[in-house]
């Protein structure tokens, strides 16, 4: 009998507008525009350092050096500490920090987890085509590097067909990027 009762309880609380799943937020989501101005951003942050670094330490013939505008594989180590850490500990990367974003869970608004932040990057960064792309011979490297950056690509255009602008690697991760609130 008290079952039933909590059962006509929780049905006619329901009724009154108390949803049982939490609400949307309430915040604006990023325009695509800024979001491709961090992206870039960040891209510039990892890419010109390692390649630098690279040639300096081994010129022209270093092994996975860029060629026909792939990154050397330096990069790649350097990219997941780089976005992963920097999300982690400030919510965001120094491209999104430029351009005031910020990543959340998608609900709580809150900070992500570390495995929000690895779901978001390997999602993101298709990490294993891209490190394969750079250990595979001639064409089959060449291909699996297109497919990479196709898989990229999809990941940016799929916020286009979310409302609040979440792509794939957002919807997994069950996180948001939204533009980042000044201190009142």
């Amino acid at each position: 009998m008290a079952n039933r009762k909590s059962r006509k309880a929780k049905k006619a609380s329901a009724g009154r507008g108390q949803s049982p799943l939490p609400e949307r937020p309430k915040f604006r989501a990023a325009p695509i525009g800024l979001r491709l101005i961090a992206f870039i951003l960040d891209l510039l942050v990892v890419t010109l350092p390692t390649n630098v670094i690279w040639f300096q330490a081994y010129g022209n013939d270093a092994p996975g050096a860029a060629t026909s505008g792939s990154v050397p594989w330096l990069a790649t180590l350097v990219l997941p500490v780089y976005e992963i850490g920097l999300v982690a500990f400030f919510g965001a990367t120094l491209g999104k920090l430029v351009v005031g974003l910020r990543v959340v869970e998608y609900l709580t608004e809150k900070n992500t987890t570390l495995r929000q932040n690895v779901t978001r990057f390997c999602v993101k960064w298709v990490i294993p085509l891209q490190v394969l792309s750079f250990m595979l011979p001639g064409t089959a490297g060449e291909i699996t590097g297109m497919l990479s950056a196709l898989a990229a690509v999809a990941v940016f255009v799929s916020a286009f067909s979310n409302p609040l602008r979440r792509g794939f690697h957002d919807r997994l991760a069950q996180t948001m990027v939204r533009r980042k609130q000044l201190p009142v």
